[in-house]
């Protein structure tokens, strides 16, 4: 073979140079238009939504659950400092569970905001 024939053998075997020419290379060609517009769309449609204010990235919602963890704790460690005076005195073990249960239940409504 001469150069230019090798060139054109290559060419032609590794499918460079010119468009497909069978239905089966056409169909993959069809396949992977249709799955890169899938993948553009699906893209765009995630874009949106973050900006509709539906979806965030998830280490802003880590950060943001890190804080009421930290909030959530710090509250209930603070119980028994607010309410063992309180219990101290109390004559009732009734009373003192009516008092935990108000120290607990107004944690968490200061919780939930």
């Amino acid at each position: 073979m001469t150069d230019p024939e090798v060139a054109k053998a290559t060419r032609k075997a590794s499918g460079r140079g010119r468009p497909p020419k069978d239905s089966a290379d056409r169909g993959d060609l069809v396949a992977q238009q249709a799955r890169a517009a899938a993948e553009r769309a699906d893209k765009l449609a995630l874009e949106n939504a973050v900006r509709r204010g539906e979806l965030r990235e998830a280490k802003d919602v880590a950060r943001e659950f890190a804080l009421h963890v930290g909030a959530a704790r710090a509250k209930l460690l603070s119980i028994p400092v607010k309410y063992a005076p309180r219990i101290a005195t109390s004559q009732d073990v009734a009373e003192a569970e009516r008092m935990l249960r108000e120290a607990i239940n107004e944690a968490l409504r200061e919780l939930v905001g």
